[in-house]
């Protein structure tokens, strides 16, 4: 019986080796800056801040077509099943597309949305590639994600609601935490849902929500994986990367850059504190 085939979309954050180690196929979304589209795939992480900071308007990103999708998935032999890991339906139409090219292609396809993005969403992907690789069913794959989903942690902390608000993925209409919109903010990702935990008008705050709860939490328990993605490089992410170097025996963790398609909402000097255990 041939092996159940991986496919996830870009904002799940995998790197070359990645996704050439774990044979996992890539759907990738679009941005348009300045009335120009470009896959991001085509768009140096490393140098994104500078076109995202140039624009002259906040870029806008766009999920692959429908047609992208079936592309894809009757890229592989007819019969092959094939589990599709996606962002979270929360944040992008993106699961939904790939549901509806699911449903019209010649293979079966088993659409999982992660409720996360970033490594958060990678997680699920890689351990589904693992499974497939040795062998595993679709339903092994789908029960497993399930739990690395449920044993998930995402901080986001931005410095900056701009981003967010302009793109729709903050309401101000909520009145999450004021009119000011230049004050840091630390949120929890859960279940696709942003929920604001702490918020401060300086780096302390941040560091101090890092200090008292976020890396207690690391440590509390054998951590499966652990990732930091982030906009731009700072103080503060170097020193956070080496204290949890410092707490855990993780190997190969993942920090770098996070993919234009998050740092077009998440905006300068924001990063991403993603985990899981067992």
């Amino acid at each position: 019986m041939a092996k159940v085939q991986i496919v996830t979309d870009s904002i799940s954050n995998l790197s070359q080796e990645e996704i050439e180690k774990y044979n996992i196929k890539i759907v990738h979304l679009n941005v348009l800056v300045d009335g120009v589209s470009y896959s991001d795939k085509d768009v140096s992480k490393e140098t994104f801040l500078d076109l995202l900071n140039n624009a002259k308007e906040l870029p806008k990103t766009s999920q692959p077509s429908l047609g992208h999708f079936l592309e894809v998935y009757d890229s592989f032999e007819e019969g092959t099943e094939i589990v599709s890991l996606h962002v979270a339906s929360a944040l992008s139409g993106t699961s939904s597309a790939a549901q509806q090219a699911g449903d019209m292609s010649k293979n079966s396809v088993t659409v999982i949305d992660t409720t996360f993005a970033d490594r958060g969403q990678a997680f699920q992907v890689i351990e589904a590639a693992k499974l497939a690789q040795n062998g595993a069913s679709v339903d092994e794959i789908v029960s497993y994600c399930e739990k690395v989903k449920d044993n998930t942690t995402l901080y986001l902390c931005v410095m900056s609601l701009d981003n967010l608000v302009k793109g729709g993925r903050v309401s101000k209409a909520k009145g999450l935490l004021s009119n000011l919109l230049n004050i840091k903010v630390i949120f929890e990702f859960k279940d696709g849902i942003l929920t604001p935990l702490q918020k401060g008008r300086g780096v302390k705050s941040i560091e101090k929500f890092l200090h008292d709860i976020a890396l207690p939490k690391i440590k509390e328990k054998v951590q499966k994986e652990c990732s930091i993605s982030f906009v731009s490089t700072t103080k503060l992410i170097d020193d956070t990367i080496e204290k949890i170097k410092e707490m855990t025996q993780i190997q190969d963790m993942h920090f770098g850059f996070t993919i234009p398609t998050v740092a077009i909402h998440t905006g300068e000097g924001a990063f991403a504190l993603m985990h899981y255990h067992d």
